[in-house]
């Protein structure tokens, strides 16, 4: 239905020990074993401050030239302070409306 570009939205709290990295695995949904779609890994000083933005993900599979496969994250530190917190919701309010400006702009519809 929507294999070009699918979207999860899926929203996890997860505990993690100063000096943790995140590794994200993206796989798909199959009777049987799902399939490794590509994995990305945040390092720990990242998940520690805090992160918005897209991972490129490895391991998928594609060869040069071809698109490249990227996670949307949002990971909020446990180290966050009021004004980290104010400055990822702007950041995060900037990226949907760049999204939104894509879609306008290039005629992408969801």
């Amino acid at each position: 239905k929507n294999w070009k570009a699918p979207k999860w939205h899926q929203e996890l709290q997860i505990a993690c020990q100063p000096g943790d990295a995140l590794e994200f695995v993206v796989k798909d949904s199959d009777i049987g074993t799902d399939d490794i779609l590509g994995r990305v890994t945040l390092d720990a000083e990242k998940v520690k401050k805090g992160f918005l933005g897209e991972l490129e993900l490895q391991d998928t599979g594609k060869k040069e030239g071809e698109p490249k496969a990227f996670l949307r994250v949002k990971v909020e530190g446990a180290e966050f302070s009021v004004v980290d917190r104010a400055i990822l919701a702007a950041e995060e309010m900037e990226v949907k409306a760049g999204d939104e400006i894509k879609k306008v702009c290039c005629g992408i519809h969801y």
